[in-house]
């Protein structure tokens, strides 16, 4: 939580590292660790460098987000240099908060900003809503947008199992496709003699 100064730069290669109101003093480099903002898990935070941020196909970058406050409520990561991003990007609702749709959530700033999150997870916030990360020059944003994101289906208490009248649906639908594909083949062989 106080400043932690490496002329040389940082490196973690393993593990996890926590913090909150801290600074890096030198280019922080994520090979392969957890890079929680927060003192503990699910708990939000703030944390700056003073250099450069890279992050490694192995590393992850965790965020909780709590509410609308960033470094309270929400977890925001502040870098002076550029920031290069790869690897895991891992999102956590904490406080029983529910964003509302147009709410939007800065959770990492830069001089300037390079590449993506090969992987987030943690985008679905309910069957109605959810995350969708926006990366900027700068910046990288969490919007809230409506509709069920991609892993909205395995937040607690959404069964990742679908419902039998869902199934049924399905089913009735593929059954239909393939009657009309069998009606067009019949038709073609016919057209062709």
């Amino acid at each position: 939580d106080g400043t932690l100064t490496a002329p040389g730069g940082e490196t973690v290669t393993g593990g996890s590292v926590f913090g909150n109101g801290g600074t890096w003093a030198g280019n922080f480099t994520n090979t392969s660790g957890t890079f929680n903002v927060g003192d503990a898990t699910k708990t939000a935070g703030k944390e700056s460098i003073t250099g450069t941020y890279t992050q490694g196909a192995s590393g992850a970058l965790d965020i909780d987000v709590g509410g609308t406050t960033a470094g309270t409520q929400f977890d925001q990561l502040t870098v002076s240099g550029a920031a290069s991003l790869n690897g895991t990007l891992n999102l956590d609702l904490i406080n029983s908060f529910v964003p509302t749709i147009g709410e939007t959530f800065d959770i990492l700033n830069a001089s300037t900003l390079s590449g993506v999150f090969a992987t987030v997870n943690g985008t679905g916030i309910n069957s109605s809503e959810h995350f969708t990360v926006m990366y900027n020059s700068n910046n990288v944003t969490l919007d809230v947008v409506a509709g069920m994101g991609p892993l909205a289906q395995n937040l607690p208490g959404n069964s990742p199992t679908p419902e039998p009248g869902s199934l049924l649906l399905l089913a009735t639908g593929l059954l239909s496709v393939a009657a009309l594909a069998r009606r067009r083949a019949r038709r073609g062989t016919v057209e062709a003699r």
